[in-house]
């Protein structure tokens, strides 16, 4: 059942406004953006466009709004369980008569700051308003019309998929600890998005912040926090062969392969889990060298 939403202010018919559909860019020209995105390339960024044209004149009948009134759109982005969101696009609207066309982009986002999924939102609210109607809006930003999509991103090999939650509510032990890793190692052909998982605390904001910002020191220390858990663990699994030939491009298992032969070039399977049960502190030293140094 769908909610239903009512508004202290009069909101226009959601005819008045044509919502192109989002188009990202393809070898023949740009097209229709999916719902879901396969093989996607996070080295890559994804260019985005679409056009909007809105009955300026039914908005202001619709809304008691006046010639004087301005209104403005924005599109915001929000991507992956932390849902950061923000603003890539603004265009301040005047005057109530005719109908306009906006073009939204083409802009680019940066595959590297993508996670998981894009959410889309296309929000036309009020900048300036002069009432003519007693129940027209009239505090600045009151939501007019809104349009969301979401278009989720699969591929990438060894994005972070993360999520937040209070430790506390699940147990005091580790209430104020950082992150928590959450590994199904049984799944070694599955996508690294889908076997493994980074959640992070709410009750330290100090964390949520700096990755937020990309702290140079917290994301080196997170990454070679999971590349050390993830090696460790599957390293004591006998299924693990460490040779990423033996899985799927993106697999939980190629990739821990190839972090390990990244960090032991040399050495062979038996001589890398030897190290790990008698030299513990080797293995982490050098695991950390390798993934856990400032970018």
């Amino acid at each position: 059942m769908s909610e239903v939403l009512a508004f202290p202010f009069l909101r226009p018919d959601r005819a008045r406004i044509e919502a192109g559909p989002w188009m990202g860019p393809g070898a023949d020209g740009a097209y229709a953006l999916p719902e879901l995105l396969p093989d996607w390339d996070y080295s890559v960024s994804l260019g985005l466009q679409r056009t909007l044209e809105l009955d300026l004149e039914g908005l202001s009948s619709d809304t008691g709004l006046g010639p004087a009134s301005s209104l403005l759109l924005h599109v915001y982005v929000a991507t992956g369980e932390l849902k950061l969101r923000k603003c890539v696009f603004d265009q301040v609207l005047r005057g109530c008569s005719g109908s306009v066309q906006v073009q939204i982009g083409p802009m680019e986002l940066e595959g590297a700051d993508l996670q998981g999924y894009i959410d889309l939102a296309t929000v036309l609210s009020v900048e300036r308003a002069e009432r003519i109607e007693r129940l027209a809006p009239m505090a600045p930003g009151s939501r007019l019309w809104e349009d969301h999509f979401r278009c989720r991103l699969e591929g990438g090999g060894g994005r972070l998929p993360m999520e937040t939650r209070d430790f506390f509510e699940v147990s005091a032990r580790y209430a104020l600890a950082p992150w928590y890793f959450r590994l199904e190692e049984s799944r070694l052909d599955d996508r690294f998005e889908a076997a493994f998982q980074v959640i992070l605390n709410t009750r330290r904001q100090d964390v949520l912040e700096a990755v937020s910002r990309k702290d140079t020191l917290t994301m080196s220390t997170l990454q070679g926090d999971l590349v050390r858990h993830i090696v460790s663990r599957l390293l004591r699994s006998e299924e693990f062969t460490l040779r990423a030939d033996d899985y799927p491009d993106g697999s939980i298992g190629a990739v821990a392969a190839a972090w390990l032969d990244a960090a032991f070039p040399d050495q062979e399977p038996g001589q890398i889990r030897d190290m790990l049960e008698q030299r513990p502190a080797d293995f982490e030293a050098i695991v950390f060298s390798v993934f856990g140094g400032a970018a």
